[in-house]
């Protein structure tokens, strides 16, 4: 699948947030929008990083805590914590991060694979990395959090 992101001049374009004290990252063309913690609908059986759905533009979208995602600590209510709402083919998704860092125009040559971990399983939530002013900077693989064995139960089809 072709890496889709909004670029100028070869410049690639990302949104930067942050979950558990660490910085990631996603493409720009994937955010649809940021918005305040709603009150969220919680789906019974679901693990618990899916902390439920969220009716928003006449749609129902499940929310990640991507925290508890990442096999972390949940992340924490805040004046600061936002929801990254991203589109991709299948639908939307809301991610709950901490806090909003800033969109970074990224290189081609500045973005790498990450590399093989001893037995890593199957594919993993980081699709990349990115050096942006001395700091690495993990890209999260949406499709990969959409490809969840939890999240195949929710319909995410736009009607």
């Amino acid at each position: 699948m072709e890496n889709k992101t909004l670029k100028m001049n070869g410049v690639c374009k990302y949104l930067t947030f942050w979950a558990n004290g660490n910085i990631y990252a996603v493409s720009s063309f994937d955010v649809l929008q940021l918005i305040e913690p709603p009150f969220i609908t919680p789906i019974p059986e679901m693990p618990d990083y899916i902390r439920g759905i969220l009716h928003l533009r006449n749609e129902n979208i499940p929310v990640i805590d991507l925290g508890l995602r990442l096999q972390e600590a949940s992340v924490e209510k805040s004046d600061t914590a936002k929801i990254v709402v991203l589109s991709v083919q299948d639908g939307d998704l809301g991610l709950i991060v901490e806090s909003i860092g800033e969109i970074i125009n990224l290189e081609p040559d500045n973005i790498s694979t990450i590399p093989k971990i001893a037995d890593s399983k199957g594919k993993h939530i980081i699709s990349s990395v990115a050096l942006h002013n001395g700091r690495l900077i993990p890209i999260l693989d949406i499709v990969t959090i959409l490809s969840d064995e939890a999240l195949k139960n929710i319909d995410l089809q736009k009607q």
